[in-house]
Order: C-alpha cells, then structure tokens, then sequence
C-alpha cells in the first residue's frame, strides 16, 4: 500500500514518527542523568536528620553485607569525593 491509498491520518501519523521517536529517546536521556543535586539549605532541620539516620542506617546495613566492605570500598574507588571549598571562616 502506498502513501496515496493511505487516509490522511495514517499519512500524517507516519510523519511524525521521527518526532516522536526523538521525543521518547528525549525522556530516556532525561530520566537516565546519574547526577542529583540537593539544595542543602532548603530543606527542614527535621528533614535533614531524618535523611541522615537513612543514610547512617542504608551505611550499616551495607557493611553487615556479606562482601559489604568489598562492596562499599569499590564503590567508593569509582565514586572519589569532591570536597568543595569552604567559605566560612573557622570558628
């Protein structure tokens, strides 16, 4: 069946299939970025203890692991932390 046989929303329809494919692999890319950032100073002091006992609790439960050091220390090696510069001064 060619293009001329085919109604005028079939024909439109495999128009946009480009842009419409481009859209989804557009969302894949949005929905894949591996980096989160969190605005510290937005969040409640309530929120924040309640992130770090997660964090605290999500850190002993790895390392009570089977290979959970192995595991964490590998990570660790693949993920090397960035110590942002500081501009308060000391106390």
């Amino acid at each position: 069946m060619n293009g001329r046989n085919k109604r005028w929303l079939e024909q439109r329809w495999d128009k946009r299939q480009p842009e419409r494919l481009a859209h989804i692999e557009k969302k894949k890319e949005v929905n894949m970025k591996p980096d989160i950032h969190v605005n510290v100073a937005e969040i409640t002091p309530a929120a924040q203890l309640q992130l770090a006992k997660g964090c605290l609790e999500l850190y002993r439960s790895i390392l009570e692991m089977p290979s959970g050091r192995e595991k964490l220390d590998a990570w660790k090696a693949a993920h090397p932390y960035k110590r942002k510069e500081s501009n308060h001064e000391g106390s």
